[in-house]
């Protein structure tokens, strides 16, 4: 009896993690209700603040959902080719992950202002950052590209690639996932031009 209770309780957040992904996405955070999300869930307001501290709280599991989703797709994308190769195709597959509506919105855009800044950064070094320095290492190991620390890097790429996903995202005039990540390979090389 345990089991079908934790079973029901699991798919009842997930159900309201759901529901607030695609209201975060359509309406922002700001403008989406905790009585919205229930209603869209098809569960109560009780029941979204047994699994949510608040509405916070369950934008962070929507983030950290997001978050996960593209890791793992950027990662895959990766590991096909590996190598310097490797990291521009997860390079790519970020870029590509980061057009989508709810990704965008929720962990590019408004993940700032509903986690502030320290909060968004600690968040952020639990994958982004972390599989970022782990690539820069293998590449430096490897001899791709010139020995450098590999953290400030790292801190550098995370930047220029969410630039790029919001340049593509406002489809500034020559900017293409193919040119950024052409640019990338370039400056990872310590090669301009």
């Amino acid at each position: 009896m345990a089991r079908r209770t934790a079973e029901a309780a699991a798919q009842t957040k997930a159900a309201i993690v759901a529901a607030a992904r695609g209201l975060f996405a359509q309406h922002g955070f700001t403008a989406t209700t905790t009585a919205e999300v229930a209603s869209e869930a098809g569960v109560t307001v009780g029941a979204v603040f047994h699994h949510f501290r608040d509405k916070v709280d369950l934008f962070v599991a929507v983030f950290d959902e997001l978050d996960a989703e593209m890791d793992a797709y950027a990662r895959a994308r990766a590991r096909k080719v590996g190598g310097l190769k490797g990291v521009m195709e997860g390079f790519r597959g970020f870029l590509e992950f980061a057009q989508n509506q709810d990704y965008h919105r929720i962990v590019l855009t408004e993940a700032l202002v509903v986690l502030g800044d320290r909060a968004l950064i600690r968040r952020e070094n639990l994958r982004g950052l972390t599989t970022i320095v782990l690539g820069v290492e293998a590449l430096v190991a490897a001899g791709e590209i010139p020995v450098q620390p590999a953290k400030p890097l790292a801190i550098l790429l995370l930047g220029a690639m969410k630039e790029s996903a919001f340049a593509l995202a406002r489809s500034e005039a020559d900017v293409t996932i193919n040119g950024c990540v052409s640019a990338m390979e370039r400056l990872l090389k310590g090669r301009v031009g």
